[in-house]
């Protein structure tokens, strides 16, 4: 079955362009963060509250500092 006709049917949705939940239902926040990373692309990358959320974590800690390209000595 194409995908057309899966969106069709209702048994898929389109969430952006070329990007597709494979169920007819309200999609959830982490099909929503997932498709925005695949719209995208390769270098694409999640960030403030919705990377903590992937990582189970609800809310900044108190004084959170983000430093884009930042990281640990090797």
């Amino acid at each position: 079955m194409r995908v057309l006709h899966r969106v069709e049917r209702g048994l898929w949705q389109r969430v952006l362009p070329g990007v597709f939940v494979t169920h007819g239902g309200t999609p959830t926040a982490d099909e929503l963060a997932r498709a925005a990373l695949a719209f995208a692309g390769d270098c694409a990358a999640l960030s403030g509250s919705h990377a903590l959320q992937r990582f189970g974590i609800r809310a900044a800690p108190a004084g959170a500092l983000a430093a884009p390209g930042a990281h640990a000595a090797a």
